[in-house]
């Protein structure tokens, strides 16, 4: 589903300790969405499965 979705993820490290936070965006429609995850691991495995059911779920 998120693959014909125009979006980006990524991730943000802070420092210290080094903490990593995912996030994504996407636009489906007229809606654009924005997940944030503090502490996730990346964009594509924490925030990712997360706007995937937002997005599944608002359709």
């Amino acid at each position: 589903m998120l693959a014909d979705s125009p979006g980006r993820a990524g991730e943000e490290a802070a420092e210290p300790p080094q903490r990593t936070h995912a996030w994504m965006i996407a636009t489906q429609d007229d809606l654009a969405v924005a997940v944030f995850v503090a502490d996730g691991d990346s964009g594509s495995q924490t925030a990712g499965p997360l706007l995937e059911k937002f997005l599944h779920d608002a359709s």
